[in-house]
């Protein structure tokens, strides 16, 4: 990357605020960009050539005692991407000049930092957009992301949270997220919304990075954020499909009190119940909880959950309500009584709980 002229401007106006010398910035080929004089003697242009061609420090002897003009090659990585020249009191010159070979150093290096940055992200953002749309064009992807070392046929699994919840602009989130998740991702951005896409990742391991990336982004942002992932691609022809997978996991996971990683492949019966008709889930809550005042229902709703997720074992589930097992069994035999539904038994275990849910959500949309 070489030198541009509005990088060229940047130098002279930081160095500017350091020296009273005579700044010159060039390009690789001599030519000069910015000075922070108006006046430009031949001999300063001829300067410039001459390191363009030699790459080495020339030092221009000036008829002035006293005086000397230094100009010196700019390397970046054993690149040269430009020039910089300095005129003035030859004592001062020579004291500053390795001070601004290495400022310039460091504004160039943070200059092509942030283009580089800027380029990826607009990389990435297409090939995204590109990766959902519903015809894609797998040619356009690999040419998309030929300048980068991710592989288009390795993604496996997508993922999708939304910033907003994080009262965050988008980059700023996308950012944070690329420092923790740097290696074996691709993130982006698609309808206001971050992406992650992962590749030869196991779902445990995956789940391990986000938990470090939701620490890092609670540490910065002061907030928890949920995420959405898609089940695992058989071909990433199936990405539009993962978007939306991980997109409705996301919405489905605003319902539960909790922040962090929602699988599809864990909410499948909850999102195939989402949209079911509202005469039939008033009549089947009815049903259900006709013996039931609201404090009770959230006692069984609490029991259920619980019960389910330390996979309907006695021993665990006292112990983590901290109760006796004898005081667990009295407890599922009210909630039989109650609604009609035995916990033990497998089926009604399950009606139970997707009632429980709906009902949840419909208390949500009151």
């Amino acid at each position: 990357m070489n030198i541009n002229k509005t990088q060229a401007e940047n130098i002279v106006r930081n160095l500017n605020d350091l020296i009273y010398d005579e700044i010159y910035v060039y390009h690789p080929s001599g030519d000069l960009l910015a000075s922070n004089t108006e006046i430009i003697e031949d001999s300063i242009i001829h300067y410039g050539k001459i390191v363009s061609e030699k790459k080495e420090v020339y030092v221009g002897n000036l008829q002035e005692y006293g005086r000397k003009a230094l100009i010196l090659p700019v390397n970046i990585r054993n690149e040269m991407v430009a020039i910089i020249g300095l005129r003035g009191e030859y004592a001062a010159v020579t004291q500053y000049s390795e001070l601004v070979l290495k400022m310039a150093e460091i504004l160039l290096s943070e200059s092509r930092y942030y283009i580089t940055k800027i380029a990826r992200a607009e990389r990435n953002r297409k090939f995204i957009n590109e990766l959902i749309q519903e015809n894609q064009d797998i040619e356009e992807l690999n040419r998309i992301m030929e300048a980068s070392d991710k592989s288009v046929n390795h993604v496996e699994f997508m993922g999708v949270l939304d910033p907003k919840l994080l009262m965050k602009e988008i980059n700023l989130v996308i950012d944070s997220l690329e420092k923790i998740l740097y290696s074996k991702v691709l993130i982006g951005e698609f309808g206001g919304r971050v992406v992650i896409l992962f590749w030869d990742l196991t779902r445990e391991v995956i789940d391990k990075r986000l938990e470090e990336a939701n620490k890092y982004i609670y540490e910065k942002y002061g907030k928890h954020f949920s995420i959405g992932v898609s089940n695992k691609m058989s071909s990433i022809l199936h990405a539009k499909e993962a978007y939306y997978q991980a997109f409705e996991t996301l919405k489905l996971s605003e319902s539960f009190d909790r922040e962090g990683n929602f699988w599809f492949e864990d909410f499948t019966l909850e999102l195939l119940f989402e949209n079911i008709d509202e005469k039939l889930i008033e009549s089947v809550i009815g049903d259900t909880f006709s013996k039931c005042n609201p404090s009770e229902i959230e006692k069984i709703s609490e029991l259920v959950n619980v019960y389910i997720d330390n996979n309907t074992s006695l021993t665990q589930t006292s112990k983590v309500l901290y109760i006796h097992k004898n005081t667990l069994q009295y407890r599922l035999n009210w909630v039989e009584k109650m609604t009609g539904y035995n916990p033990r038994k497998t089926k009604h275990l399950f009606k139970l709980y997707m009632i429980l849910r709906i009902l949840k959500k419909n208390n949500e949309l009151l």
